[in-house]
């Protein structure tokens, strides 16, 4: 996660987040909905760090750089 935060921390599990948001996949023409969902384009996040990323405080950037650290 981007703050660092443990499941145990969190006292659940962590949110599942899109890098690129499913309606991206939706309006291509080259992609399907079901291409949203994989692995790569998918990051945990806690739930402030998710909102923080779905209003674009956190860059696709940062979160791809985050989940290749894994």
């Amino acid at each position: 996660m981007i703050c660092g935060a443990t499941r145990e921390e969190l006292g659940r599990n962590p949110d599942v987040h899109h890098i690129i948001p499913v309606r991206r996949y939706i309006e291509s023409e080259r992609f399907s909905r079901e291409d949203a969902h994989f692995l790569e384009n998918l990051v945990s996040l806690c739930s402030s760090c998710h909102r923080k990323a779905e209003f674009g405080k956190i860059s696709p950037e940062q979160l791809r750089q985050r989940r290749d650290r894994g």
